[in-house]
């Protein structure tokens, strides 16, 4: 027969192990829970960044058409060629802000229809400033 304080110990040694057990079980699975986390929150990040990046892209698109726009205007008002400069110096900006927003990687079918559909009037906007700017006759854009 076993004595109390044998059976004492054996039962706080069982019940230790199984609060240890229990413990890395616990530990093991918020472990888990917060690498799932980390995971979600960086593929969150990365679209944001991405999205973030277009929206610059798209910002300076819309800057330099404006710019360019206004600069056409004056040379039209004035028939100074200085105010030619941001139509002159933009040309290059918006050709590769386009071809970078082309090369990015669009999650939704209809966002990439409207960006092409947008690229489309730019460059036909484009194309207007350039026979404008030389003042020669040619035929406005398709809409």
């Amino acid at each position: 027969m076993l004595r109390p304080t044998t059976l004492l110990l054996r039962t706080s040694t069982l019940l230790l192990a199984v609060v240890l057990v229990l413990g890395f079980v616990l530990g093991l699975a918020w472990l888990l829970t917060a690498q799932r986390h980390a995971e979600t929150n960086q593929q969150a990040l990365q679209a944001v960044q991405e999205q973030t990046n277009r929206l610059a892209h798209l910002d300076t698109l819309l800057v330099r058409l404006l710019d360019a726009e206004s600069g056409v205007r004056g040379f039209m008002i004035t028939n100074n060629p200085v105010y030619l400069g941001p139509y002159q110096d933009g040309g290059s900006e918006v050709e590769r802000t386009l071809a970078e927003l082309r090369s990015d990687r669009w999650s939704d079918g209809t966002q990439r229809a409207s960006f092409e559909q947008l690229a489309q009037l730019v460059e036909g906007r484009w194309k207007l400033l350039t026979c404008t700017s030389n003042a020669a006759p040619c035929r406005p854009p398709m809409a």
